[in-house]
């Protein structure tokens, strides 16, 4: 059975959304490391793309043509302050980005089997995953970007208002001690999430809303 048109469209999007955050930077930004805990941006683009490539040719079909090369876009083997001098161009990445996505997308629709009968496709397990690591880097992107305005600032940056300690004045709820559901299910589930299950939890109390960062800043 082939991918579902609406799990097409939703992989679609984020893989769109993701490129047209670099419609606007050039190739040297796209490379620079403008935080320690942080890749470069163009480093997550491949990355995505590694990652799809992997689950769908290297693990389903046992084919290793895109992923041969593991030394640059596998976390492990690269640290970050490497990542950047080693990308390719970014017009290449973006070009090669926009190939690859578009035959894995034809290669989803037209599914037969054997193929489709691959148990990584059952409930789609394996194109949501694909979803879901975009959209963490999707998030993750958007910290390099807000990084990189800070260093664009030439050091004027500041904020709107300091962030001063906020006394935390919350409501909150009481649970009664109970035997509670944890866990998820298939397919919007990573594998540490499965399978559900039940587990003891005595009565406590939780705010009813998040705690925002001047009220974290209280509590440091």
């Amino acid at each position: 059975m082939s991918t579902s048109l609406a799990t097409l469209i939703r992989l679609r999007a984020i893989q769109n959304k993701t490129r047209q955050l670099f419609a606007e930077m050039n190739d040297l930004q796209y490379r620079l490391q403008y935080h320690h805990d942080l890749s470069p941006a163009g480093w997550h683009l491949g990355h995505g793309l590694f990652i799809e490539n992997y689950w769908l040719h290297e693990i389903i079909q046992g084919n290793s043509k895109h992923t041969r090369d593991d030394s640059l876009f596998i976390p492990q083997n690269c640290p970050k302050p490497e990542r950047g001098p080693r990308l390719p161009p970014r017009e290449e990445l973006l070009s090669m980005l926009q190939k690859h996505q578009d035959e894995n997308a034809l290669m989803l629709m037209e599914m037969i089997p054997p193929l489709s009968e691959h148990p990584l496709f059952k409930d789609e397990y394996i194109e949501n995953f694909i979803i879901q690591h975009y959209a963490q880097h999707y998030e993750t992107l958007h910290m390099v970007l807000t990084q990189m305005a800070i260093k664009n600032d030439k050091g004027n940056y500041e904020p709107e208002t300091i962030l001063q300690p906020q006394v935390i004045d919350k409501q909150y709820s009481c649970l009664p001690g109970a035997q509670y559901e944890v866990g998820g299910a298939m397919p919007y589930s990573y594998d540490n999430e499965l399978p559900a299950h039940h587990t003891k939890l005595d009565a406590f109390s939780i705010s009813t809303t998040p705690v925002n960062n001047s009220e974290f800043l209280n509590f440091i």
